[in-house]
């Protein structure tokens, strides 16, 4: 349910996205004379590659998210302990670190204006 609320935000912008590039490497292809000769393969090879991409976020990530993300609980309501379960409480736990520690430097230097005025306001050294 939470995948296909998050794909009705974000499909119009995906596709508009898509035909905004297309319509720029497309011409691209293309031009004529030597340029348009290079360019060629160019125009061709990535209005390609941004349809497929496309097509690939709309209809192959929603489904591996949605898959990926459903809950994992057993038969009595419990949470299953599979990897993708430590996984998801490993890397929460680590982001809650690095976001805390990220939090403290930038609440340092917040606190601390002298030290900022310091970096900016320092002379560099010529030789």
């Amino acid at each position: 349910m939470a995948t296909i609320d998050a794909m009705g935000g974000i499909t119009s912008a995906i596709i508009t996205t898509t035909l905004v590039f297309m319509a720029v490497f497309i011409p691209v292809s293309l031009m004529g004379g030597t340029s348009g000769t290079f360019y060629t393969q160019f125009g061709i090879t990535m209005a390609a590659a941004v349809g497929i991409s496309a097509i690939n976020a709309l209809t192959l990530s929603p489904a591996l998210c949605a898959m990926m993300l459903k809950p994992y609980l057993t038969e009595d309501g419990q949470a299953k302990r599979n990897f993708a379960a430590r996984f998801r409480t490993a890397f929460n736990a680590a982001f809650t670190v690095v976001t805390n520690h990220y939090m403290g430097c930038v609440l340092f230097f917040i606190r601390r204006r002298a030290v900022n005025l310091g970096g900016i306001l320092q002379r560099p050294v010529c030789v």
